[in-house]
């Protein structure tokens, strides 16, 4: 794996981490912020409509990162994948 790969999984790991002490553990398992403030946005939650925008802004070299982090989430697209030995 090299480092940016690294990199990036580490800094998942963070946002995970927050996300999880936010909501004191009620969160999804595995969900980052990008992906609860797509999902908490679609419910009607008004701190989320407010954050969304925000996030996808700070993320505006990734077109639409809150929502392609929420369907990243439901795929499990970081998920490790079987290998047969």
């Amino acid at each position: 794996m090299n480092i940016g790969k690294r990199i990036i999984n580490f800094l998942i790991c963070i946002d995970q981490l927050g996300w999880s002490i936010v909501t004191l553990g009620g969160g999804y398992p595995d969900e980052t912020i990008s992906s609860a403030s797509y999902r908490y946005e679609q419910q009607g939650y008004r701190w989320a409509k407010i954050a969304r925008p925000f996030i996808d802004a700070l993320f505006f070299f990734q077109k639409q990162h809150c929502y392609n982090a929420y369907l990243g989430e439901i795929e499990r697209w970081q998920a490790p994948r079987h290998i047969d030995s």
